[in-house]
């Protein structure tokens, strides 16, 4: 047998009523840990940089990780009110904070602007500390009870509890895909412009941010694009490929 390298487990932390609950928090944990080693040493220039205006930051990408912890934790798993979520107590911010989603063109939020590191981490670390109070008082049998959770549309949702926490750590995951992509997208000075140009590493690089003019698929303008489509050409015997000395290649 080969020498073990490396062993990935997932640990179970003790002191919760369920494991279930428990992995749930744990894969948690080590997304954050994750994204602690690769966001160490940015900048608070680097946390409040849009590509372009309109566009979501570093910082509000962190904030918005924080406040939706929060209120999933709270409006499904203690099954408190919307109006009853406790941002400002748990965060210091309110739910609205992250700014998102931003109106096309606008800056970030002024409540982040300027805030180094350290203030989302501290975000973060409010944001599990209470999600692990309320997780280790779960059991088994709560994660599969289902409440009814309005949406803000008026829309009647039910929701798992156990889903509830899956979906904490999907949302976690993507949010730092998007902060890895950010992060690169500064260290290699990309800026996008509406219909402009984009600097990168010194060159001049098109990047367009237009919106689609594709026709809605079933509209009458779909027909007429496709009456104005010129006819494919038939298909015909291909022609012989020329290799190397301009000798045309055998077939086989």
């Amino acid at each position: 047998m080969a020498e073990i390298q490396e062993l990935h487990t997932v640990p179970i932390p003790t002191g919760y009523r369920s494991s279930e609950a428990a992995s749930f928090v744990s894969q948690l944990d080590d997304q954050t840990r994750r994204l602690m080693e690769d966001t160490r040493g940015l900048t608070p220039d680097q946390m409040s940089w849009q590509p372009a205006p309109g566009m979501n930051t570093i910082g509000m990408l962190l904030a918005h990780i924080a406040t939706v912890e929060v209120w999933w934790t709270s409006y499904v798993l203690e099954g408190v009110d919307r109006e009853k979520v406790r941002f400002e107590e748990i965060l210091g911010i309110t739910g609205d904070d992250d700014g998102m989603p931003l109106e096309e063109g606008a800056r970030p939020p002024a409540i982040l602007d300027g805030r180094d590191l350290p203030f989302f981490d501290d975000l973060l670390d409010r944001a599990r500390t209470h999600l692990k109070q309320v997780a280790a008082q779960l059991g088994d049998d709560d994660l599969t009870r289902t409440l009814p959770r309005p949406t803000l549309k008026g829309k009647m949702r039910i929701i798992e509890l156990r889903w509830a926490l899956y979906h904490m750590l999907e949302h976690f995951a993507g949010h730092y895909g998007q902060i890895l992509l950010l992060k690169h997208a500064h260290e290699a000075g990309l800026h996008v412009h509406e219909n402009g140009h984009s600097g990168h590493n010194g060159a001049r690089k098109t990047v367009t941010r237009s919106k689609s003019k594709r026709p809605k698929r079933g509209h009458a303008k779909v027909r007429a694009a496709k009456a104005k489509r010129a006819p494919a050409k038939k298909r015909g015997r291909a022609k012989p490929r020329r290799v190397a000395g301009g000798a045309k290649r055998k077939k086989k």
